[in-house]
């Protein structure tokens, strides 16, 4: 037979028969009420949904009381007004019905409302119904579940190059011996093609260029180039590289700073006499392909070059391959060092120029498959890359600090009409020459990865390297804390999901650490993070929900001894440190504190957490929560 049990404010438990109550009926032990929210469309039919709001509930039971005598009987109305007094406590809170019917013992928090004011049939006999409201109407476990997690991973030999999965975890993909400066991921073949100044990657020997097959690295035709390989776009059923090179390494090959291989790494060839190199030094830093397999070089070069070693005209640090031979768009008068196509005809350029085409633009330009644009007044120093969002809108990261006559901290975008920063931007606002944004990627979901040298701030946050995601409304941190000083040059993104980082430093990395959790209710379940070190300082950094992609930042260095706790319980949400009292202000900006929870089920939960000083030891990092159910059911 189900019992029901009463517990009061002050933590006092008693059954309602052993309060004299004689339950005839509950009402209310089932799924609550929801609303759901739409959008009604301005021009058609229907509307579109937003999402549901769970209604708070009534629940009621039905009951009688049967005293021994008139004194008795008050006496037990007195004892069960006891139970539901809002005065007994400072703070007015819940009492919690308790139920075991459907085999399992839930619990549910009440505010009573009405019911106890009822006439007595005879004189030891009295009918009423207890009304109360729930609103936060969910059943839960009478005790926590609890995991122990994982603060963070060590990633060894973390050399040049990482992947992160869609489902967050970082792998090595067996290393580089030395820095990457491009990436490109080849739509036809899914392979991932890294330049640089490496010569070998995993266990085998290549030369400043390389792919990935998504098991092994290769080597391509020629064994790859005698200088770095800076630059890589795929489209057409080929690879284009260019950079510092000047030959093939095996037959010797003359290129002139850029080859060309078939999507598989074979068939090396030349472009006519490739490009004459400005100053004795190959420098090709640039290279953007349209649809119809027409390519646009940019870089720091005199010339380009026919096949009998002829200069083009008007060919000037840019120029056009249009798959026979090189076609002039009109000489700029400083470098190229950034392209990026849109489109079946558009061409963007950033570089040191200040007129192309003999059109003047401050660093910045637009080809339109005629003629050259400036975008708009241009920016204050070098852009260093360009990445097309899912928007349409072109993103531009560099070493400015103005674009378009307004602040734009080395990140902004072209939405065709203007140039707009994006947020606060990268790395504060002083100058010190060093800090660029060097990188970028745009994933299969519209999110914008920046990568670059020395920054580690970005909008209001502070990050662990020198790489922020961009969300469409402000900057947040990446979870990844690459070794030592790392520039970001280059990044790609796949259509799994898959980030693909390359940078200039080796040794170890540290990424959080993943545990499966499993939330056994029915419904989302908001739990505690509790650590507690001893023995050296930690740093907090985030704790994320990779199955929902819920993450919360923080920035917060725990003291030897020191107790944390981030509790998301709703209408408490906080963190707070045994010692220091709030730390709530250390919970970094953009971070989904409002809505992060465990789904039912299963949940990726990582947590990433770093030695700051000493040798910490960490005696306590756990997640405790309750349950929560639909129904009692």
């Amino acid at each position: 037979m189900a019992t029901f049990t009463l517990i009061d404010a002050a933590g006092g438990s008693s059954t309602l028969s052993s309060l004299g109550l004689i339950v005839e009926r509950v009402i209310g032990l089932g799924m609550p009420d929801v609303t759901n929210i739409a959008t009604p469309y301005a021009l058609l039919d229907g509307s579109m949904f937003q999402r549901s709001l769970v209604q708070s509930k009534s629940v009621q039971i039905i009951c009688a009381m049967q005293g021994t005598s008139l004194a008795n009987l008050h006496a037990l109305k007195k004892a069960l007004i006891g139970k539901l007094n809002r005065d007994a406590t400072a703070v007015q809170v819940p009492v919690w019905l308790r139920y075991d019917g459907s085999g399992t013992t839930y619990e549910i928090p009440l505010y009573y409302e009405a019911g106890i004011d009822t006439e007595m049939d005879g004189l030891t006999f009295n009918r009423f119904a207890l009304r109360f409201t729930c609103y936060d109407p969910y059943w839960r476990a009478v005790s926590d579940s609890t995991v122990s997690l994982w603060g963070n991973t060590t990633i060894a030999n973390a050399n040049y190059i990482l992947r992160k999965t869609a489902g967050g975890v970082w792998s090595t993909m067996g290393g580089l011996d030395g820095e990457v400066y491009a990436i490109a991921l080849d739509p036809s073949t899914g392979y991932l093609w890294v330049g640089g100044d490496f010569t070998i990657a995993g266990s085998t020997t290549v030369y400043h260029i390389t792919y990935w097959d998504g098991s092994a690295w290769h080597a391509v035709n020629g064994a790859g180039v005698n200088g770095i390989v800076k630059a890589i776009v795929c489209g057409g059923g080929y690879v284009y590289a260019a950079g510092a090179f000047e030959t093939a390494m095996s037959p010797g090959t003359w290129l002139g700073g850029i080859a060309r291989y078939n999507s598989d790494g074979t068939a090396l060839t030349a472009l006519g006499g490739g490009l004459a190199a400005y100053g004795g030094a190959y420098d090709v830093r640039a290279l953007a392909l349209l649809p119809d397999g027409t390519l646009y070089v940019g870089g720091n070069f005199s010339s380009a070059l026919d096949a009998g070693i002829n200069p083009i005209a008007n060919t000037a640090y840019i120029a056009k391959w249009n798959g026979s031979a090189w076609v002039s768009v009109g000489n700029a008068n400083n470098p190229v060092v950034t392209l990026v196509a849109r489109g079946t005809s558009e061409i963007y350029a950033g570089g040191t120029f200040t007129l192309i085409g003999g059109v003047s633009a401050t660093e910045l330009a637009k080809w339109n498959g005629s003629t050259w644009v400036a975008l708009g007044t241009g920016v204050d120093d070098t852009p260093y890359c360009m990445t097309i969002g899912r928007d349409r809108n072109v993103y531009i990261g560099g070493a400015f600090r103005v674009a378009d006559g307004a602040t734009a901290l080395r990140v902004c975008r072209w939405n065709g009409v203007g140039l707009y920063p994006l947020g606060s931007g990268v790395g504060g606002a002083a100058y010190d020459g060093v800090t660029i944004v060097r990188s970028m990627a745009v994933t299969a979901d519209g999110t914008l990865y920046v990568g670059g040298v020395v920054f580690m701030t970005a909008g209001e946050v502070s990050l662990t390297s020198p790489i922020a995601v961009w969300n469409g409304s402000a900057f947040v941190p990446e979870d990844i804390d690459l070794p030592g000083s790392p520039a970001v040059r280059g990044m790609a993104s796949d259509s799994d999901g898959n980030l693909y980082i390359g940078f200039s430093t080796s040794g170890s990395a540290v990424s959080p650490g993943h545990t499966t959790v499993t939330n056994g209710g029915t419904a989302r379940a908001y739990p505690i993070l509790t650590i507690n070190i001893t023995g050296g300082t930690l740093r907090i950094r985030g704790l994320y929900n990779y199955t929902e992609g819920k993450m919360i930042y923080v920035n917060y260095v725990m003291a030897s001894g020191d107790t944390v706790t981030l509790d998301l319980t709703p209408g408490q949400k906080s963190m707070h440190s045994a010692y220091y009292g709030d730390v709530s202000g250390y919970i970094l900006p953009s971070s989904d504190l409002s809505t992060w929870s465990l789904l039912p089920g299963s949940n990726d939960i990582g947590l990433l957490i770093k030695t700051n000083s000493g040798s910490p030891t960490v005696n306590i990092c756990s997640l405790a929560w309750r349950n929560r159910n639909w129904s009692a059911d």
